[in-house]
């Protein structure tokens, strides 16, 4: 994390994920990285202006929301854990190190009291912001077929700030791999309409596995082509704010 922070590029990092909620359990899957030292590293991206989220969900089915009373369980599960709650008998993976916000990318389960989660942890701004000086920001990851219903009724309480609508993944029509510029264009112009008041971002594979099916080699000319040719058709969107790897 420190090395990506270091290089300039990125305006925020998210980890990924926390993954095990909803049931009486919490726990994150950091992808066989160690906790240690992770709070210092949120700690050194933090210091050079560049806020640190948790994701929460991800590709296990370990997790979701299964009753009315589930939402503010986890909310304050994620406020004592991750923010400035700091109740003595939860345990803080990243020990005194606050994280900025939550982003939801629910990829498995029932899309049920999503909504308000979203409502429980915006709620914390309005009872604890003066006090610990941190705002709670929310971001969402949706899959790129519009509408992503397991967080559609999420996003339309309208307190998400950002959208990173991912154009990747074998498994979507719509991803830049599968469906090409022309399939991001169809979908990414339904997301910007639908949520004009959030910043939306590009979700884009970092890796060469999400380049387009029968791109020119080497990956230094699909770049090219990314460039000239999808990036300049999202960015005609009023909300469009920039690009997520």
């Amino acid at each position: 994390m420190p090395e990506a922070c270091d290089t300039g590029l990125y305006n925020t990092v998210i980890i990924s994920f926390y993954s095990v909620f909803g049931h009486g359990r919490y726990w994150l899957d950091l992808s066989g990285h160690p906790l240690h030292g992770v709070g210092a590293d949120i700690t050194h991206c933090q210091s050079k202006g560049i806020p640190v989220f948790l994701s929460i969900g991800g590709g296990g089915n370990n997790y979701s929301l299964p009753s009315s009373k589930s939402p503010e369980a986890v909310a304050t599960n994620l406020w004592n854990a991750f923010f400035g709650g700091g109740s003595g008998d939860v345990f803080r993976p990243f020990g005194d190190a606050v994280v900025d916000g939550i982003d939801f990318y629910i990829d498995h389960g029932s899309p049920s009291n999503y909504d308000e989660l979203a409502r429980r942890l915006d709620y914390f701004n309005s009872m604890y912001y003066h006090a610990t000086k941190k705002h709670v920001r929310l971001t969402a990851s949706p899959c790129c077929a519009f509408p992503d219903r397991r967080v559609d009724k999420a996003l339309q309480t309208g307190l998400f700030e950002r959208i990173h609508v991912r154009f990747y993944g074998d498994d979507d029509g719509c991803s830049y791999k599968n469906g090409g510029t022309y399939g991001v264009v169809e979908q990414w112009e339904k997301w910007t309409a639908r949520y004009p008041k959030s910043q939306m971002y590009v979700g884009l594979a970092a890796a060469e596995s999400g380049v387009p099916e029968g791109a020119p080699p080497p990956v230094e000319v699909y770049l090219k082509y990314l460039y000239y040719d999808l990036l300049p058709k999202v960015q005609k969107a009023p909300n469009y704010a920039e690009v997520m790897v």
